[in-house]
């Protein structure tokens, strides 16, 4: 009779009876009856060492993983999970709705803005703007956020853009991740931060851009205190933050070096009312570097006019000017000097040129304007003086 090899003992079929499991080290599957193997069975492949576990209500080995304490993790992929919701009322009266969960437990959710019903999963999450959701209304309308009817919230939450009816059923199938002590991290694509997240997995905002200036991966405490700049939308009015009673304008007023960075328009006209300076100069009864001020007749004091001259180039219509009475010292620049050389002529007694303002100068016959008449008086004297 043979002998066992060493280290090897032949078992009985209490080895699996209930509460009891094994250690598998077959690589090939075809030598093993996936019915008679119990849950919670060991296989280890002998050339990796890589550990997977049999687990309840699966078809096929789940990977298995070391924690860091040393102790083992199951790692189990995901299972479709099913919850039903009855309708009970259609409108609270409160902005809610109600429904009764699988356990016919009454919940009262809101009702969005467009009039979308919202409903919250209490068995597992779903992965959002991954399509791992779908519902069925009355086991006939098939809804999904892919095609439509059906609004991704959170990983807990959708909602349903259906006109709803009091005692339809509303079925949530949706895909559980479910991953005990995850031995590789997971991504959750959710505005607002992932319930079932576990240290080691990533939070991506697909909402969020470079440029907002919120806390992102900041903790705020209760008793924080945030900086000033760090707030946006803040009210740009007294009324915005709320500040509404004893307030008042009434008898408030500022002088203008009281408002900063005031600049007047060099364009503005003043609309009545007065000022104490124009352009920064005041008004005091004409004294040095101040504005100049009218006489009762409408005209600077003389005593504001300052010594000064002007050439005739300077004055308009010098050339039409014509005397009239009064004495002038000139006339057309030219003066009165007692007939000298370069001077105005002065008439005689008899107001005629005296001899010495005439020059020496010559006349033809032509230019005798009675040379006739001298001529027939002298012919006439001749013939007298024949006929005697």
């Amino acid at each position: 009779m043979a002998r066992a090899p060493r280290g090897v003992r032949k078992v009985n079929e209490l080895i699996v009876q209930n509460g009891r499991a094994l250690i598998i080290t077959e690589e090939d599957a075809n030598n093993l009856t996936w019915d008679e193997i119990p849950d919670g069975t060991l296989k280890i492949n002998p050339g990796t060492g890589m550990l997977s576990v049999k687990v309840k209500g699966e078809s096929d080995w789940i990977p298995a993983g070391i924690k860091n304490d040393g102790t083992i993790s199951i790692a189990k992929d995901s299972m479709v999970v099913e919850e039903v919701f009855t309708i009970k009322t259609l409108d609270d009266g409160d902005g809610n709705f109600s429904y009764t969960n699988t356990n016919k437990e009454v919940r009262h959710m809101p009702i969005l803005e467009n009039g979308e019903f919202t409903f919250e999963l209490e068995k597992g999450s779903y992965q959002t703007q991954r399509n791992h959701i779908e519902v069925l209304i009355d086991d006939i309308l098939r809804r999904s956020s892919s095609t439509g009817g059906v609004i991704e919230l959170s990983n807990t939450r959708f909602a349903i853009n259906e006109k709803l009816e009091v005692g339809q059923e509303i079925t949530a199938r949706y895909i559980n991740i479910i991953r005990i002590g995850n031995p590789y991290p997971r991504f959750f694509l959710n505005v607002d931060e992932p319930k079932a997240s576990e240290i080691g997995d990533f939070w991506l905002d697909y909402d969020a851009s470079l440029e907002d200036d919120d806390l992102i991966g900041e903790r705020i405490e209760a008793d924080s205190t945030i900086s000033w700049n760090r707030i946006t939308g803040k009210p740009t009015t007294i009324n915005g933050y709320g500040i509404t009673d004893n307030l008042s304008y009434a008898g408030h007023t500022h002088k203008m070096s009281d408002i900063v960075n005031l600049v007047i328009p060099k364009t503005a006209i003043a609309d009545g009312g007065n000022t104490d300076t124009v352009n920064y100069y005041t008004a005091d009864n004409n004294k040095p570097n101040t504005l100049a001020i009218l006489n009762s007749n409408g005209q600077l004091p003389v005593n504001n006019i300052s010594n000064h001259q002007h050439n005739t180039s300077d004055i308009i219509g010098i050339n039409n000017l014509k005397a009239n009475g009064g004495n002038a010292d000139t006339v057309g620049h030219y003066s009165v000097n007692n007939n000298n050389p370069n001077t105005i002529a002065i008439l005689n007694a008899q107001g005629k040129l005296s001899k010495s303002a005439i020059p020496t100068h010559e006349h033809t016959i032509y230019e005798v304007a009675d040379l006739s008449s001298k001529l027939k008086d002298l012919e006439d004297r001749i013939t007298r003086l024949e006929n005697k």
